[in-house]
């Protein structure tokens, strides 16, 4: 399905199209996004060919399209370096979960979204073993403030030889795409998830899902 912006042309912006998976994505996170790209070009923001635009997480990136537009392309979530597909389906869908995530845990705080570009700290042993280990400190810069580390309790994280720094784009794919879901959440907040069930913690408090949210409905099916 491909669908085009029809007010920017008025704002002195080529018209942007994007195209995106029906079946996986919901009709009104894309009018979300022609939305914001037309209230960007009303305020005056203008966008070029080649350029790259963060939506959520994802980096993007602007290509020309037929007829003088422009379109949207996304990192394919599979090659490493980055190859781009003219698609919007995983910005719109990570999107989509990452705000559904930290909305549902007792944590009342905003969703904190990185760039994908940005890096995190992550333990040599990251995939090798069952379990995922997240902790947030507060970003800076480049830094995404993630720790991602495999669950074996054995493997000792203070030592500096088990260390590396990544981009949190090559951690999903090279490694562990598990995290995407979670990457939203807020300074102080860590995870473990071990076979698909995350359990939250702030400091020693422990979390609790919330009834009748995303996360409380998605493991119910477990």
């Amino acid at each position: 399905m491909r669908v085009t912006t029809k007010h920017c042309a008025k704002y002195g912006q080529r018209e942007i199209s994007v195209a995106y998976d029906e079946n996986l994505v919901l009709e009104s996170d894309v009018n979300w996004l022609l939305g914001w790209l037309e209230s960007e070009a009303a305020r005056g923001r203008r966008f070029l060919a080649s350029e790259t635009i963060q939506i959520g997480w994802m980096v993007t990136k602007l290509e020309t399209f037929k007829g003088g537009m422009l379109e949207i392309c996304e990192p394919d979530m599979k090659a490493f370096p980055v190859k781009f597909v003219n698609s919007v389906t995983n910005t719109l869908i990570h999107l989509r979960f990452q705000k559904m995530v930290v909305e549902s845990i007792d944590c009342a705080q905003e969703f904190s979204i990185p760039s994908l570009r940005q890096t995190a700290i992550t333990c040599n042993s990251l995939g090798e073993h069952a379990g995922v280990f997240m902790d947030r400190h507060v970003p800076k810069d480049n830094d995404s403030g993630w720790f991602v580390g495999c669950a074996d309790s054995r493997h000792d994280h203070q030592d500096l030889k088990n260390l590396r720094v990544m981009s949190l784009y090559e951690i999903v794919v090279c490694h562990e795409p598990v995290i995407i879901r979670y990457v939203a959440l807020p300074p102080g907040i860590s995870v473990l998830i071990r076979d698909g069930v995350p359990c939250f913690h702030h400091g020693d408090k422990e979390l609790k899902i919330l009834p009748n949210s995303y996360l409380a409905a998605s493991l119910s099916k477990k």
